[in-house]
């Protein structure tokens, strides 16, 4: 056995029959070793289940641990990746995660006053939101509090892209942008990356490709008010004539670039005008993620804004 193990999985093995410590950030099973330690069985067990690194160092070299490499089975970890929970999805040897939490519900699935199904169908996966549906969030530390065995670990948000400028963006920049596949157009000053917007216009998409890579603001200001631009073209606007290329500062990605990032392992979204590459973040998701799938490669604000609170993704 190899990997990384939590505290609180650690401290599960308490006993002279089962008996794991932590050293300098390795887990040790000592059980073997107990009857051969020249200091006496007592000295090992009396912190069996802790983090002995303080009282190890304190009489040891560090370098002793070299003659033992065998005893060690892992590291220490902060908390289990969803990764790791994913593998323990049987009756028989069932994780969940609940409120950040995760569980080792096997030896408890029998107890469940519910029905094992009821836990389960539910095994290697996050179940926060079908656990919050019907009991109190206290309700695990009052039932089953041994269940747990560390703390979910999520992954860091990654900072978000910014294109490195390579000039401003002009009306050759625009040119360039000239087909059904590639279409940017200027109206009142802003650049507009069109592409996907192009089967959904009422009036068809050749009405807009006879200006692909053009400034269109004369014939646009003749059929539409300015407010229109403001309401439905935000989630297309690239940056304004004069911005540095590779987007707005504060956005630094096109939509045309999103849209590339289409698939479960290549996940971005736009949200509020802020790009999020929820890649890593798919399989945490409390809603499943095809709830994140849906929008994949695309601009999901309305969707989010309508069921999130101002703040949410801070």
């Amino acid at each position: 056995m190899s990997g990384t193990f939590t505290l609180e999985q650690v401290k599960k093995h308490d006993k002279p029959d089962d008996c794991w410590i932590v050293v300098n950030g390795d887990v040790i099973d000592c059980t073997k070793y107990l009857p051969n330690h020249p200091g006496g069985s007592l000295a090992i067990t009396a912190f069996a289940g802790c983090d002995c690194s303080l009282e190890f160092n304190t009489v040891h070299d560090k370098s002793m641990m070299e003659q033992y490499r065998d005893l060690i089975i892992g590291k220490v970890s902060d908390g289990i990746t969803m990764e790791e929970v994913a593998r323990h999805g049987t009756p028989n040897d069932c994780w969940i995660v609940v409120n950040g939490e995760v569980l080792d519900v096997t030896d408890y699935i029998k107890e469940h006053p519910g029905g094992e199904l009821s836990i389960t169908a539910f095994g290697g996966t996050d179940c926060s939101l079908e656990y919050n549906t019907v009991h109190a969030k206290a309700l695990i530390q009052e039932t089953c509090p041994q269940c747990v065995i560390g703390k979910l670990l999520v992954p860091k948000k990654r900072k978000k892209s910014k294109a490195k400028a390579k000039g401003v963006l002009d009306m050759d920049e625009v040119a360039r942008h000239n087909t059904k596949e590639d279409c940017w157009v200027v109206v009142n000053g802003f650049v507009l990356a069109v592409t996907p917007f192009l089967p959904e216009h009422p009036g068809g998409p050749e009405a807009i490709l006879k200006y692909a890579g053009k400034d269109a603001t004369e014939e646009w200001n003749m059929i539409h008010s300015f407010d229109v631009l403001k309401q439905y073209g935000g989630k297309y606007i690239v940056g304004k004539l004069g911005d540095p290329l590779g987007g707005t500062a504060d956005l630094g990605l096109t939509v045309e670039e999103v849209a590339r990032h289409n698939t479960k392992q290549d996940c971005w979204v736009i949200i509020n005008g802020t790009v999020f590459n929820l890649t890593d973040w798919l399989p945490l998701h409390p809603g499943g993620e095809s709830v994140i799938l849906n929008y994949a490669g695309k601009d999901a604000s309305d969707e989010w804004n309508a069921i999130h609170p101002s703040g949410t993704m801070e």
